[in-house]
């Protein structure tokens, strides 16, 4: 994934069978910024819809770990609106939202993406 493989990335992870707890939200994450970054909306989305059903079932994931997924899925799920063109998000205040969101996994990444967006968003105006 740090490679920038994106494509042999999601092919390694399909072939991990997780038995340990901590691994699932791994792949889970995994995935998610995978999909983002390959371009696959529609599958980032459902990928997030399911795992957001799965934090909110699981009882064994400490709470703040479960505020931290959170976060990281509901900025993701902006992102990914934004980028397919279906929610017009002002991606100033999104990446403001980000960097004072104190609990937030994945924050870099999610910084990176968003000043990317709105690098994008200011050579076009």
């Amino acid at each position: 994934f740090n490679t920038a493989q994106y494509d042999e990335a999601l092919n390694n992870i399909n072939r991990i069978t997780p038995d340990f707890f901590a691994f699932k939200l791994d792949i889970k994450n995994l995935t998610v910024q995978i999909f983002y970054e390959l371009g696959y909306f529609e599958e980032a989305l459902s990928q997030i819809k399911s795992y957001k059903e799965y934090l909110r079932k699981d009882k064994l994931l400490n709470m703040e770990k479960r505020k931290r997924y959170f976060s990281f899925l509901k900025f993701t799920e902006n992102l990914v609106l934004h980028r397919a063109g279906t929610k017009n998000t002002d991606i100033g205040y999104l990446r403001y939202r980000i960097s004072t969101h104190k609990a937030t996994a994945f924050k870099p990444w999610l910084m990176e993406k968003v000043m990317m967006l709105d690098t994008k968003a200011k050579r076009s105006a």
